[in-house]
């Protein structure tokens, strides 16, 4: 979805229901984009609207929108709190159990950022919890607070049951086209894989997205390059030695280029042995990659 298209769609908003249809919008760019100043803005011109219509759900999920916009950055460290602290509010005060689970989400982020592990445990847990007894009647908010609930059972405890949460987020920012969030979760399923060596869920994930050749083309090229290296790895899983150095061919063409404060320079880094290995096995020396 281009930005030009829900700029064009904000200055439009005329009822409520065009709010919630920018709301969705504005979720797809948020996460599909890097950090940008257009797309600030077009959130904050959001805000406005949903201040004029008095809609505090949706005021709440763009605030939400704007803390994920800035998070990573320290700078911003007292406008996410402040804007965490206006999301708790308000959700308590229409009742809003997803907005609640959306406020300890973040906190989760806060905190870890921070250090502080067990106060960033405790937060995602309660988040999980309000979602464990609420409608699912949005899926978005569930699957985000999900994959962050699995990103800290896997990293802290390295928990195996967090491999059905990561699959089931996969397959709704699969279908959903959040194409970030699915190259994110890839990063972790392939962790996870190696340790189990489960090349039949790997291999079948491979398939199903590189099937959709007309979803594929339109993913950002970084994260066709997450792919590709995730489908290279799931083929060395199998032993499929030549396919394996053919996927990782084609994850090294793209994610070469990505700068070392990219998400996904880690991603590169950790392929290389593998991409070396696979072409040793061979019997294709070569000079280590870089």
């Amino acid at each position: 979805m281009h930005i030009n298209e829900v700029a064009k769609s904000v200055d439009q908003i005329r009822t409520t229901e065009d709010l919630c249809t920018v709301m969705e919008k504005l979720r797809l760019i948020v996460y599909n984009e890097k950090t940008n100043d257009q797309v600030s803005s077009l959130i904050n011109k959001a805000i406005e609207k949903s201040i004029e219509f008095n809609n505090k759900k949706v005021i709440i999920n763009l605030y939400s929108l704007k803390i994920v916009q800035i998070h990573h950055l320290k700078s911003k460290n007292e406008q996410v709190a402040n804007l965490a602290s206006k999301i708790h509010s308000l959700s308590k005060e229409i009742d809003y159990n997803y907005g609640l689970a959306l406020y300890y989400s973040h906190m989760w982020y806060i905190e870890k950022f921070k250090g502080n592990k067990a106060k960033s445990k405790k937060y995602i847990e309660k988040s999980i919890a309000i979602l464990e007894k609420s409608q699912k009647d949005d899926a978005f908010i569930y699957h985000v607070c999900k994959y962050t609930f699995s990103i800290e059972k896997w990293l802290e405890e390295h928990d195996f049951k967090s491999i059905q949460m990561f699959e089931d987020c996969l397959n709704y920012f699969y279908h959903n086209k959040f194409y970030r969030s699915l190259a994110q979760t890839l990063g972790m399923l392939s962790i996870i894989y190696m340790k189990t060596q489960d090349s039949k869920n790997a291999l079948e994930i491979s398939i199903k997205i590189l099937s959709n050749r007309s979803l594929f083309n339109k993913m950002p090229d970084d994260v066709k390059g997450i792919v590709y290296y995730f489908v290279g790895f799931a083929h060395l899983l199998n032993s499929n030695l030549s396919l394996a150095e053919s996927s990782f061919a084609d994850a090294y063409a793209i994610l070469k280029t990505v700068s070392e404060k990219s998400i996904y320079f880690s991603n590169f880094i950790t392929m290389l042995p593998y991409f070396s290995a696979v072409k040793a096995l061979q019997g294709k020396i070569t000079k280590p990659l870089k």
